[in-house]
């Protein structure tokens, strides 16, 4: 017996490359499949078997004959939900066990570059639908325009409500995306999404608000060079350094975020508004840059939630044959 490949709520279409995409009604995901996998894909028809499977790979591309690549290929069918595991006239699933992981076999056939540019690999794209309508585009060109988008970061202008008086306004990301990084610079977040990702994400963030003449900062443990041979070692004492602080005019703190400038290539990121952050007196002791910085008074604002929408900015609608 051999493996049947999954047809119900699947649609597919191929690309000019010898490549297949598969989308999935039920989980609005979009499967890219390069040519070796694609050759796999439709040797899944329950009667071809493994060793042939690699007898087509091996004559149709530059890899070599190998029941283990085949067998690593098809268990990432598997796990992708493309093979159907309710056929009784086929093998079971589970019968899919490969001996080694794909980079042992990747080590284990010493492949080259050129090979291991095109060995068996499925690359999933999820709400493949919300790209679509944001792109403008079917749901099959608009999975492949994602295989172009790098992740560029976006800076936003982070901002609140209701700074009680003069002293120092800083922020922190309370809870991190969920596909992607954030990291914050004195008043600007860089937000950069997985590679590849489009879809929504979401983070929170709040403001911090020191007092004038509450906050001291300490610096860090430094490491000194030895003296050299021909001068003494002289000891200095630096003072510790202050903060600056804010205007003493409250600042207009508001919502509203400045995406800078992407490339055509690069993901379009766009925000939703957010809550107003209000403050309350909480005491608060943190870490940052490798000094600590201590107040007894400091002021935390509520948290703000970002919502975020990854959208590709390609311009270029990939060709199908079928």
């Amino acid at each position: 017996m051999a493996f049947r490949a999954r047809t119900k709520n699947l649609r597919v279409r191929r690309t000019e490359d010898g490549g297949v995409i598969v989308y999935d009604e039920l989980t609005d995901t979009g499967h890219v499949l390069n040519a070796a996998t694609a050759i796999v894909f439709d040797a899944c028809d329950g009667f071809t078997t493994i060793e042939e499977m690699a007898r087509r790979v091996s004559a149709r591309t530059m890899l070599p004959e190998d029941v283990d690549l085949v067998l690593v290929t098809l268990a990432e069918l598997r796990d992708n939900g493309l093979l159907e595991n309710n056929d009784p006239t086929t093998q079971a699933l589970s019968s899919i066990k490969p001996g080694i992981s794909r980079r042992q076999v990747l080590q284990r056939l010493a492949l080259g570059a050129a090979a291991i540019a095109i060995f068996p690999s499925v690359l999933s794209i999820k709400n493949a639908s919300v790209l679509a309508t944001q792109a403008g585009a079917e749901v099959f060109a608009a999975v492949a325009l994602t295989l172009d988008s790098p992740g560029t970061p976006v800076n936003l202008t982070l901002s609140a409500t209701g700074v009680p008086g003069p002293g120092t306004v800083e922020y922190e990301v309370v809870s991190g995306p969920s596909y992607g990084t954030a990291s914050i610079n004195g008043s600007v977040l860089t937000y950069k999404p997985t590679a590849g990702y489009v879809g929504p994400d979401e983070l929170t963030y709040r403001a911090l608000f020191y007092p004038d003449g509450t906050l001291t900062t300490t610096p860090a443990p430094s490491t000194t060079q030895a003296p050299s041979t021909t001068q003494a070692p002289t000891t200095s004492t630096t003072p510790a350094p202050t903060t600056t602080p804010a205007s003493t005019t409250t600042p207009v703190l508001t919502t509203t975020r400045r995406p800078s400038p992407t490339t055509t290539r690069a993901p379009t990121t766009t925000q939703a508004p957010t809550t107003t952050p209000n403050f309350s007196p909480v005491g608060l002791r943190t870490q940052k840059a490798g000094a600590l910085k201590t107040s007894s008074v400091a002021v935390a604002s509520t948290t703000a939630v970002i919502t975020i929408t990854v959208a590709p900015a390609g311009a270029n609608v990939p060709k199908f044959t079928g």
